[in-house]
């Protein structure tokens, strides 16, 4: 059996759980995720985060006899980090489209995960970097390449 075929069940029972999860009434009437920063997505996934964290423990120590509220946590992270995610794809097209005015450099920025990447340096527009990879030299200390 391949790897693929291993964990496509899986992959297949949770995101049957994720579109679940979305089509709930308390959703459906929400504002799109593309209606909302890349920024506020990031807190309400560090918020679902710390409350996957607690169901966990509770059913782990807390004497919870069922994990049913740790995979309802598990089901809303993942909901989050695929709004981040798809977010994260629109910039990533809109920025690919535009092009770069004359004056930009590439540099490269030491992450800190220790990996390189390639970045365009910018200006700043209403005090905002134009794009998550898009980062100023003046904020990073980033070398050229």
């Amino acid at each position: 059996m391949t790897t693929r075929n291993r964990y496509l069940p899986v992959l297949e029972q949770f995101t049957q759980h994720m579109d679940s999860k979305l089509g709930e009434p308390q959703n459906v009437d929400k504002e799109h995720w593309n209606d909302q920063s890349i920024d506020w997505l990031m807190l309400h996934l560090r918020r679902e985060v710390q409350e996957l964290e607690d169901a966990v423990y509770a059913y782990r120590y807390g004497g919870m006899v069922f994990p049913v509220m740790a995979r309802m946590e598990a089901i809303d992270v993942a909901n989050l980090a695929m709004m981040v995610w798809d977010r994260l794809n629109f910039e990533a097209r809109r920025l690919k489209a535009m092009k770069p005015p004359a004056g930009f450099e590439a540099t490269r920025l030491a992450r800190h995960t220790s990996e390189l990447c390639m970045v365009i340096t910018p200006t700043e527009r209403d005090g905002r970097l134009l794009g998550e990879c898009y980062l100023n030299k003046a904020h990073i200390g980033a070398h050229k390449a």
